[in-house]
């Protein structure tokens, strides 16, 4: 019990006092480094490709950032504590999201993008815990449902996140959506449904006893909060303030965000 009181202690003062004041002091101290910490698509540095996800240069963005990122990381540390519970886990994810993805994802903007954009911000971290909730659902589900299997629970939420990408980005398939994307991860989706476990999940959530009843019922709260949060990381107007938003980080985040249950249960066997 001590174990654990203390592990969350050390959660919450990283989680809501470390990670903010890291964004709060690079804002006010690193204006004169500016150049070296936004990440320039045409000429990156190490500093950029580390840090450029942690820097802004105005302070609506840095309150916009923070205060999703309070928000997110609360309904992630809520899983944590009521619904898989494993601690080793979540450290790893943590590591992961703060350090190795936002790494990876600035290298794979830099080698894969053709925008001459440049980047900067928390929203790639955003994006990520985003998919977090959707990876603490799975983790719950590993362990409650009998033979679950991540991939096709996580390609769910991977088929919804790419509808709604290329609903809102691609005018010209808006007109032949139904003809096309719909219809294909329509079967998809049916497909994954069956394989799923989904009907095992129904029935714990409706003849299990009281308590196992509340921690599925959360569950599918968390799935339909995912759905709710989707349309803030794909906003329809991409240029605010001169800025464009770099969507295509914000899906890179997203999807290592869903993948999270796979990348650690590698990292951890």
């Amino acid at each position: 019990m001590k174990i654990i009181y203390s592990l969350w202690i050390k959660l919450l003062i990283l989680l809501y006092g470390v990670i903010p004041a890291i964004l709060i002091a690079l804002f006010y101290l690193g204006k004169p480094y500016e150049d070296f910490l936004i990440l320039k698509n045409t000429d990156p540095t190490i500093l950029s490709i580390l840090l450029n996800h942690y820097y802004h240069n105005s302070e609506k963005h840095l309150i916009n950032n923070i205060q999703g990122y309070l928000l997110l990381i609360s309904v992630n540390l809520a899983q944590l504590a009521t619904l898989h519970r494993d601690y080793k886990w979540f450290k790893a994810c943590l590591i992961l999201v703060f350090v190795v993805f936002p790494i990876i994802g600035s290298i794979i903007y830099v080698y894969f993008s053709n925008s001459s954009f440049n980047t900067l911000g928390f929203s790639f971290i955003n994006s990520e815990l985003i998919g977090f909730i959707i990876a603490g659902t799975a983790k719950f589900y590993n362990k409650t449902v009998s033979g679950f299997k991540n991939q096709f629970f996580l390609f769910i939420y991977l088929s919804l996140s790419l509808l709604i990408y290329f609903f809102t980005y691609f005018e010209y398939i808006k007109k032949y959506l139904y003809l096309t994307i719909f219809p294909i991860s329509l079967l998809f989706i049916s497909i994954v449904f069956i394989k799923s476990n989904f009907i095992e999940i129904f029935q714990k959530l409706i003849e299990g006893d009281k308590n196992a009843r509340i921690k599925f019922f959360m569950a599918f709260m968390f799935q339909l909060l995912f759905i709710t949060l989707l349309p803030a990381i794909f906003p329809k107007v991409i240029v605010l303030n001169g800025h464009q938003i770099n969507i295509y980080l914000h899906f890179v985040g997203l999807v290592f965000g869903l993948y999270l249950v796979y990348f650690t249960d590698i990292k951890l066997r």
